[in-house]
C-alpha cells in the first residue's frame, strides 16, 4: 500500500511538472510578454518550411543536449516567414536569408543577430550573444569608444545577417587585428562576406580571390574545401576558366582521402561539377552526384525532385530525371510540395 501511494504521488508530481512547462509563444507580442515575465531574452528563429538548414536546426534543437541546454536560457519564438504574422515580421527585421536568428530583449530591441545554421557555429554565436545582453546599437557605440574583440565579432555577425557585407568585413578585419595571435581564424568570415558582397557588386573579383587565398593559407580543411568550392563557381560565372580549374583542383586535393561524411560528400560534389564542366563526362558527373545523396533517396520525394531538377538544370540524364520526378509526385503528400514538383 505504501509503495502504491508513493507511486501515485510521483505520477501526480510528474503531471504537475508537465502542466507547468511553458508553452511556446504563439505571437510576437506573447513572446515579448514571456520575456519580461521570465526575465529571459527572446530568440527569434526566422525560417521557411523548405529550408534545409532550418529543418536541421529544428531537428537538432530536440536531439542535441548542448543546443537544448542553450535554449533553456531564452524564449524561443519560431517564425515561418511565409505565413501569417511571419511575413510582416520578416520585413520588419529585414530578414535576408534562412534561418536568421535574432536575440532580442523584452522591448524587441536586437541584442545579437546571425544567419545560417551549423551546430558549432550556432553555439559559438549563441554563447557570445547570451553573455552580453546590451542592445546592438549600444554595442556599436561602445566599440567606437573602445574597440574590443567581442563587440567586433558581434557587430560583424550582425552586419552580415543584415546584408551589410562591407561593414561586416570591416568588423571582422578589426577582430583579426585585435586578436593577432589567432588571425587565421577570421579568414573564412572575411571570405564568406566578401563572396556575398561580390554578388551585390560590393567587392571586385580580385577582392574575392585575395580573401580566398587567405583561407587557403590556413590549416582549416573544411574552410579550404568550402572556399575552393565557392571560388570554382565564382570563376565560372566570371568567365575565368583557368581559375575555375585551379579552384577545382585545390578543393579536390583538400577533400581527398577523408573519412568525414561531410567532406566526402563535398568531394563527390566537386568531382561531379569537375566532370560536368571540365572533362565533359556527363555520365561520371551523374555518378558522383548520386553518391552525394542520402541513403534511401530513391524513396524520398524531396531528394528525387532535387536530383531530377539538377539533371534538368545541367541538361543531363533527362530520361531518368523525368521518371524520378514522376515518382516524386506519386510519393509526395497533397499540398505545396506536390504542387512544386508538378
Amino acid at each position: 500500500m505504501k509503495n502504491a501511494i508513493i507511486l501515485i504521488i510521483a505520477v501526480l508530481a510528474g503531471l504537475m511538472i508537465i502542466s507547468c512547462e511553458q508553452k511556446p509563444p504563439q505571437t510576437f507580442d506573447e513572446a515579448l510578454a514571456l520575456s519580461a515575465k521570465m526575465d529571459k531574452p527572446v530568440l527569434l528563429d526566422f525560417f521557411a518550411e523548405w529550408c534545409g538548414p532550418c529543418k536541421k536546426f529544428k531537428k537538432e534543437s530536440h536531439e542535441i543536449a548542448q543546443i537544448k541546454n542553450a535554449l533553456k536560457n531564452v524564449i524561443l519564438y519560431k517564425i515561418d516567414c511565409e505565413k501569417g504574422e511571419g511575413v510582416e515580421l520578416a520585413k520588419k527585421f529585414k530578414v535576408k536569408g534562412y534561418p536568421t536568428f535574432v536575440l532580442a530583449n523584452s522591448q524587441g530591441e536586437t541584442i545579437a543577430r546571425w544567419i545560417g545554421y551549423e551546430k558549432d557555429y550556432f553555439l559559438e554565436a549563441f554563447d557570445e550573444a547570451i553573455t552580453d545582453l546590451l542592445p546592438i546599437d549600444q554595442k556599436a557605440a561602445r566599440f567606437a569608444a573602445s574597440p574590443n574583440l567581442k563587440d567586433a565579432m558581434a557587430l560583424g555577425r550582425y552586419n552580415s545577417a543584415m546584408g551589410e557585407y562591407k561593414k561586416a568585413v570591416e568588423y571582422f578585419n578589426q577582430a583579426r587585428q585585435l586578436d593577432k595571435d589567432n588571425a587565421p581564424d577570421y579568414a573564412y568570415d572575411i571570405f564568406n562576406n566578401t563572396v556575398r558582397g561580390f554578388a551585390g557588386d560590393d567587392f571586385a573579383y580580385e577582392d574575392v580571390t585575395e580573401a580566398a587565398d587567405s583561407v587557403f593559407k590556413t590549416d582549416n580543411r573544411k574552410n579550404i574545401i568550402s572556399a575552393a568550392s565557392k571560388m570554382s563557381g565564382i570563376a565560372r560565372k566570371s568567365e575565368k576558366p583557368e581559375d575555375m580549374i585551379k579552384y577545382f583542383n585545390i578543393g579536390l586535393k583538400a577533400s581527398a582521402d577523408s573519412d568525414d561524411p561531410e567532406i566526402k560528400r563535398t568531394h563527390n560534389l566537386l568531382q561531379s561539377d569537375y566532370n560536368l564542366l571540365v572533362t565533359g563526362d556527363s555520365a561520371k558527373a551523374v555518378q558522383y552526384k548520386k553518391a552525394t545523396l542520402a541513403d534511401g533517396w530513391t524513396e524520398n520525394a524531396e531528394d528525387l525532385n532535387s536530383f531530377a531538377w539538377w539533371c534538368y538544370e545541367n541538361s543531363v540524364n533527362l530520361e531518368e530525371a523525368e521518371k524520378l520526378a514522376r515518382k516524386a509526385v506519386d510519393l509526395s503528400e497533397p499540398g505545396r510540395s506536390k504542387a512544386m514538383i508538378l
